[in-house]
């Protein structure tokens, strides 16, 4: 029997409608272009607009004759104006407080970081007593504030409340050429002030989101394990940032050792550790993918995926990963096979409609970068040599893969960093496997903890798995030209 659908062109559905053909890789340039254009020209967007060009791009739609490209433009602009009334909205406007000291009663967005024996965190104000001697409460505001040398014995958790008493600066950059743009970056995360304040009082209660708050009540208890078996002061910050996102307990001179060595996204919980977690769960569930009970692994690998994120904190690193995860797992239960670049373009367009201002985040750059350059280019560097034996084969791959991340992530890391890890190779070899290897110990760590015995042993071979981590990583940094730096674009 014939099938006359062989017989039909491959391109007849994007003559047809070219916006029908992996829609969302053609979503995306709008939605930036859009995101772009009202932050760089302050553009803004009425409803009223927005509502009359959809009744405008419906009305195009569904005129049967018009051409396909006349559609497919109408959509475009509609995703652009969307856009741009997006980012207003989620764009806080400055509130102007008084211009001399007063008090403020704020509530913590953040656990608060010590640094040179001073507490610095971002809070919300609630209250501040204006100059009539009258509490006010300003309109949804940050600012970023730092607590005085008595302060760095205190905890200081998200969601508890504090009374300050300060004057408000402005937030600026220091001036000096190609520095980190601290300002816009601060601007982005909605915070335009900051203020010192040598004293502090906590104020009973809690404030904030009642989700994030338990996520980070814990986040507080599954470090407790780490404290409770024994784990090394310097070790434990590795552990908590590498495996929990929680780098308030890690020292400079340790980031700066990661850094030069290249090895820095192993501390920051993203794609990687998402991915390995995803590979995980798919490697036990993938069995079950190919029953008709298909719709539970994707249930169980969502709950898992975003029960991770839910403990690191709900970063942005990890939301993106773990919903473009997420439509992987997906695709796997609608369809055999999906777009990997369509699916990395649906993460990032519906991640940016819910929080436009991480396409000025540095981090939005490097994990979208350094995954559509290893989808793109490691096939093709993978075949540039054949092993024989599976062990040397895996070495490669692994190589490849680095290699293959590192041309997408270079620009980025020259531009905003202005330097280069020269052994980037080596680190990877080393730090890649590793980070693997210490994510599912903690994993392990965690299910056991409640049995001490099998806790000690897991413990045991996890501090050993980090401190051989983090003597590498101290070889390869002490290397000569371990990395370039000065490089200014």
């Amino acid at each position: 029997m014939v099938d006359l659908d062989d017989f039909l062109p491959n391109d007849i559905e994007e003559r047809e409608f070219p916006i029908l053909y992996n829609p969302f890789v053609k979503f995306i340039l709008p939605l930036i272009l859009g995101i772009y254009a009202a932050y760089r020209f302050k553009l803004h967007f009425s409803t009223v607009y927005l509502a009359l060009f959809l009744v405008i791009l419906l009305i195009v739609l569904s005129m049967k004759y018009l051409p396909a490209r006349i559609k497919t433009l109408a959509v475009y602009i509609f995703i652009f104006a969307t856009a741009i009334k997006v980012y207003d909205l989620n764009t806080l406007k400055q509130y102007n407080f008084p211009t001399k000291s007063t008090a403020y009663l704020l509530t913590l967005l953040d656990d608060a970081k010590n640094r040179n024996n001073r507490l610095q965190v971002a809070a919300k104000v609630e209250m501040f007593l204006d100059s009539s001697g009258t509490w006010t409460k300003p309109t949804n505001n940050k600012i970023y504030i730092t607590l005085g040398a008595g302060s760095s014995k205190q905890v200081l958790t998200y969601g508890d409340r504090v009374l300050v008493y300060g004057k408000l600066k402005k937030i600026t950059n220091l001036g000096n050429p190609f520095e980190f743009d601290y300002k816009t970056f601060m601007f982005h995360n909605g915070i335009y002030q900051k203020l010192f304040s040598q004293h502090f009082r906590l104020i009973p209660g809690q404030g904030g989101s009642a989700i994030i708050r338990l996520s980070h009540q814990l986040r507080r208890y599954l470090l407790s394990v780490y404290k409770k078996y024994g784990l090394p002061k310097q070790l434990y910050g590795i552990a908590g940032a590498l495996t929990l996102g929680y780098r308030q307990e890690l020292d400079r001179q340790t980031q700066q050792s990661f850094a030069h060595s290249g090895a820095m996204h192993i501390l920051a919980v993203s794609g990687l550790h998402v991915g390995v977690l995803f590979a995980l769960l798919f490697f036990l569930l993938k069995p079950v993918f190919n029953t008709r009970y298909k719709l539970l692994p994707f249930l169980l690998i969502v709950i898992v995926l975003w029960g991770f994120a839910f403990i690191t904190g709900l970063s942005p690193s990890v939301r993106r990963s773990a919903f473009m995860f997420s439509l992987v797992a997906l695709a796997k239960v609608v369809r055999r096979q999906s777009n990997i670049y369509n699916t990395l373009a649906a993460s990032a367009f519906f991640m940016l409609l819910l929080y436009p201002h991480d396409l000025f985040n540095v981090g939005f750059w490097l994990s979208y970068s350094a995954v559509l350059s290893i989808v793109y280019f490691q096939p093709m560097i993978y075949k540039w040599l054949f092993f024989r034996y599976k062990i040397l084969d895996w070495i490669w791959g692994l190589i490849s893969v680095s290699i293959a991340a590192q041309l997408g992530t270079m620009p980025v890391g020259l531009y905003v960093f202005h330097q280069f890890p020269n052994y980037f190779l080596l680190t990877n070899l080393l730090a890649i496997p590793l980070a693997t290897i210490i994510l599912y110990l903690a994993l392990l760590l965690f299910v056991v903890s409640p049995v001490p015995l099998l806790a000690r042993l897991v413990m045991f071979l996890f501090r050993n798995s980090l401190s051989f981590l983090f003597l590498g990583i101290k070889f390869i940094e002490k290397l000569p030209f371990s990395y370039s730096s000065g490089i200014y674009i």
